[in-house]
C-alpha cells in the first residue's frame, strides 16, 4: 500500500486481486448488473457515458443508504456475488480497519473516453466516523483527480490502471474534491468500471414512503421510528431539496458533520 504525497490519509494499492483474471470479474459484473442512468453532478441531469447500480447489505425490513445526488431514482439492491466477492477481499486485506461495516457499494461502468464525473465530495451526512472510502477500478486506465478546496491550483492527479485500489481517507475527502476527468489523449476507447464501498450509518425502511432511521437522522433507532408510525405522529418531512445548498458547500469547503448538517439531521427522516 502506497501513500498519495500531499494528501493526509489517500492510499493506492494496485494489482489488488491476485487470484482471478480482471476479464473475469469485468465480465461477471456485466452479467449480474442492470445497469442504469445516474443523475449527474448538479442534480438534474442525466450524467452522459456513464451508468451504475447501487448494492448493499440488503434484509427484508430496511436498506443501508447515502443522500446523494446520484441514488435518485435508484434502488439499493442486494450485493450481487462479484460484489460481495471484491468486499471480501477488502475485509480480509484490510482485517483491523472495520471493513465489516462497509454496507453500499456504487457500482458504475464509464462507457468511453469521454465518460467523466465532475469534481465533488462524498457527502459525509451518512458516511461512519474515521472508515475511509474503498474504490477499485477495473478497465481503462483512468485519472482520479484530487483538487484542494482552498487552493485549486494544488492539483494530485493518480493513475488508476487495471485492477487498482484507492483508498479516499475522510480527511482527504474533506480537503479535497475528486474527479474522473474526461480522458482525450488515449487511442484506446474501452469501458473502465469502478467499485466504491462505503460505510452508512444511515438506513431506509423497505416502505414506499422510504423513511429514514440512524444517528444523522431524527430518530436514531428503527424503533424510534416504527413507535411514530404506529401512533400516526410523524412530523412533517423536510424537502429533500433543503440537502442541495449544503452539498454545494461541502464540495467547496473543509466542513464539520454538526456544522453544515446539524439542522438538517435533527429534522430529517
Amino acid at each position: 500500500m502506497e501513500k498519495i504525497q500531499g494528501t493526509p490519509d489517500c492510499y493506492i494499492v494496485k494489482n489488488f486481486i491476485s487470484d482471478m483474471p480482471s476479464d473475469d470479474i469485468i465480465k461477471s459484473l456485466n452479467s449480474e448488473i442492470e445497469w442504469n442512468d445516474l443523475i449527474s453532478y448538479g442534480h438534474t441531469n442525466i450524467a452522459k457515458e456513464r451508468v451504475g447500480v447501487f448494492q448493499g447489505k440488503v434484509n427484508d425490513e430496511y436498506t443501508p443508504w447515502l443522500r446523494c445526488p446520484s441514488i435518485n431514482n435508484q434502488e439499493v439492491k442486494q450485493f450481487t456475488p462479484t460484489v460481495s466477492m471484491i468486499l471480501q477481499k477488502i475485509c480480509d486485506y484490510f482485517p483491523n480497519d472495520n471493513t465489516n461495516k462497509l454496507n453500499i457499494c456504487k457500482i458504475q461502468c464509464y462507457k468511453n473516453n469521454t465518460s467523466s464525473i465532475q469534481p465533488h465530495s462524498d457527502k459525509i451526512i451518512d458516511l461512519e466516523n474515521d472508515i475511509p472510502i474503498y474504490n477499485l477500478r477495473f478497465g481503462q486506465t483512468r485519472i482520479f483527480r484530487l483538487i484542494n478546496k482552498l487552493d485549486v491550483n494544488n492539483i494530485i492527479d493518480i493513475e488508476m490502471s487495471n485492477n487498482t485500489l484507492l483508498i479516499l481517507g475522510l480527511k482527504t475527502n474533506n480537503e479535497f474534491t475528486h474527479s474522473v476527468p474526461v480522458l482525450s489523449s488515449n487511442k484506446h476507447d474501452t469501458p473502465s468500471y469502478s467499485l466504491i464501498y462505503r460505510a452508512s450509518v444511515t438506513f431506509k425502511l423497505n416502505l414506499e414512503e422510504g423513511y429514514l432511521f440512524g444517528p444523522r437522522t431524527m430518530f436514531k433507532t428503527k424503533e424510534e421510528l416504527d413507535d411514530k408510525i404506529k401512533s400516526n405522529s410523524l412530523p412533517n418531512r423536510p424537502p429533500q431539496n433543503d440537502l442541495a445548498p449544503l452539498f454545494r458547500i461541502e464540495n467547496t469547503q473543509h466542513i464539520t458533520l454538526n456544522g453544515l448538517y446539524g439542522d438538517f439531521i435533527n429534522k430529517s427522516f
